[in-house]
């Protein structure tokens, strides 16, 4: 008999492929989503039958019983984004379990891997496997899976694709532990490390007219993340985002890719 496991997840693409390795190794019980995330997943949730909640919707038939956790279930949270609350986390059946795109404690937080690039960091990164409590990126390590990044080769949009590979592969290692019996975990001391804010986002991306050359290219570098204002200057209250030579080179290259595709 197959595992049990709720997904918490969202449209993302990578989260979808998690959502699929977990189907070829458990039972999905049902699936929850953020409610502008919900198109996407619901939508595969949906071709696969497997019902998909909403956030908040999921958290009122739970309260209300008419979801009934009564055996040992894994809670797997892959590129969700809000807290899991304690209504769930309190249910003793249940070992929750969140996958964070950066090594812990020293990266907690949002937009970790770019700063990790604007750091003056080694070259090691990582992404971890940890239990989820009442706060962010603050429970027990199950596993960090560690790689080597040459930080010459990759900017914010780039590292968050090797990011995401690796949280995949570390999916396939944890369900393996779950499934043989054999989780552990160790406490972090979150004060080792750093928690990076939107706030603080904003403010490492904004150019200042006091930084330097070497400052603006790493800014530029660290935080390119189309769609999304990477390394910017303000001008009447509205945002100008900044490329250099680097970013056009490659943006030059995906435009060849994309006409040579066109062109076949």
């Amino acid at each position: 008999m197959k595992n049990k496991c709720i997904f918490f997840g969202s449209s993302r693409i990578e989260s979808i492929k998690a959502l699929e390795i977990l189907m070829d190794k458990m039972d999905i019980l049902f699936c929850v989503g953020k409610k502008k995330d919900r198109d996407m997943l619901s939508l595969f949730c949906q071709n696969n039958e497997i019902t998909c909640y909403e956030n908040s919707e999921f958290y009122n038939y739970l309260n209300s019983k008419k979801i009934i956790i009564d055996c040992e279930t894994l809670l797997i949270s892959f590129l969700f984004q809000n807290l899991i609350r304690k209504e769930i986390l309190n249910i003793s059946l249940i070992t929750p379990i969140n996958f964070h795109p950066a090594p812990l404690p020293l990266y907690q937080g949002c937009a970790c891997s770019c700063f990790f690039l604007y750091n003056n960091d080694d070259c090691k990164y990582g992404v971890t496997a940890h239990l989820i409590n009442e706060k962010f990126d603050e429970g027990d390590i199950i596993k960090i899976r560690e790689f080597k990044v040459d930080k010459t080769k990759y900017n914010g949009k780039t590292i968050n694709t090797l990011v995401l590979e690796n949280m995949l592969l570390l999916l396939k290692d944890v369900i393996e532990l779950y499934q043989s019996n054999n989780l552990s975990y160790y406490k972090q001391n979150p004060n080792e490390g750093l928690y990076y804010s939107k706030k603080d986002l904003e403010h490492n991306k904004q150019i200042q007219i006091s930084d330097s050359i070497d400052v603006i290219n790493k800014k530029i570098n660290s935080f390119w993340f189309p769609p999304y204002h990477g390394a910017y200057i303000k001008i009447n209250g509205e945002k100008f985002t900044l490329i250099n030579e680097k970013i056009l080179k490659e943006l030059e290259l995906l435009y060849l890719q994309n006409d040579n595709i066109t062109n076949k």
